[in-house]
């Protein structure tokens, strides 16, 4: 668990930023193994049921960290609910392109966790019979962690009263790290901080109020056919004669709309307003109702036959619950 998140670590810095990072080091490896410790100790009495709960219990959460560290070496933030999402929505994964030789990637990482694991299990056991180990009471374990929280927390309570941001911007690196603040207490003692500038804003958005008048349609005699083909992050400025010959002669035989500009820069927002005319963050009102845009009530009312496909799948993102409701 060390050598997982010593990425996190902070190296370079004075006193108090190694501080920091020394002690929240250890203290959150130990806290990213609790739920196994804390599942083995009551078991210790069976020791076979023991030592398969703590290699199986070791390695999930091995996994958990191993994987929260790639995340958030990608995109700077941990497992959140976006991720979540992502994971347990039928078509998340898909989404991202992923295939076997991915899913393989996980599986050989995993067996070679499991692997080391064993190992040290084999190690420790044969270690124990030949030498006398000094075991470590849980009281002691208590304080040494007390000790490392309240390090880490002290210098990170000082660090936000003096905006020390060196420890402050680095200290979201621990997966569910906790921040430590006293202000109150050190205005008592003549430290005040700096004043933060916030801003809250509390708007009801959970009413759905769509559309807000009556819809009045034209008549048509002829609906024309339409053809609409959307590529996941593809640059509007691709569209041209020389990258993209065919998709560019099609569009200069039949209508092409030049002058649409994004709603996002994610595939919910940008759908959403392509096909709804309204501003992204309207999305999870939309989803929570299962509402259809305007244009798809009208397409249908018109009795136009759809073909709908996708190189992934319409639960994720939740097309078939807006989009296609």
């Amino acid at each position: 668990m060390l050598w997982f998140t010593r990425s996190y670590v902070g190296f370079d810095g004075g006193l108090a930023y190694r501080l920091f990072h020394y002690s929240a080091w250890l203290l959150y490896s130990a806290l990213y193994l609790l739920p196994v410790l804390l599942t083995v100790w009551p078991l210790c009495r069976f020791p076979a049921t023991a030592r398969t709960l703590a290699v199986l219990g070791s390695l999930g959460c091995l996994l958990l960290i191993k994987a929260d560290s790639l995340i958030y070496g990608l995109y700077a933030f941990h497992i959140n609910g976006f991720v979540l999402n992502l994971v347990f929505t039928p078509g998340g994964l898909e989404s991202l392109g992923n295939g076997e030789q991915t899913y393989l990637s996980v599986a050989l990482l995993a067996c070679r966790m499991l692997a080391i694991q064993v190992a040290a299990l084999v190690l420790s056991l044969r270690i124990g019979a030949r030498v006398a180990v000094h075991r470590l009471r849980p009281r002691r374990g208590l304080a040494i962690g007390l000790a490392l929280f309240v390090t880490q927390g002290t210098v990170h309570g000082i660090s936000d009263i003096e905006k020390y941001g060196a420890v402050l911007e680095t200290a979201h690196a621990y997966p569910f790290f906790q921040q430590v603040r006293f202000r109150t207490l050190a205005a008592k003692f003549g430290f005040v901080a700096r004043p933060r500038t916030e801003m809250a804003a509390r708007v009801d958005t959970s009413r759905l109020d769509y559309p807000l008048a009556p819809m009045n349609y034209a008549m048509i005699d002829r609906p024309p056919n339409i053809l609409v083909v959307v590529a996941e992050s593809l640059r509007w400025d691709q569209l041209d004669p020389e990258i993209m010959p065919n998709s560019w002669e099609f569009a200069g035989r039949h209508a092409h709309f030049a002058a649409h500009y994004s709603t996002g820069n994610g595939t919910r927002e940008a759908l959403f307003g392509l096909f709804y005319g309204l501003y992204g963050s309207y999305w999870p009102n939309f989803l929570n109702a299962h509402r259809g845009p305007l244009l798809m009530d009208r397409v249908l009312s018109l009795g136009y036959e759809l073909d709908i496909r996708t190189s992934a799948r319409f639960t994720y993102p939740e097309f078939d619950k807006t989009l296609f409701a």
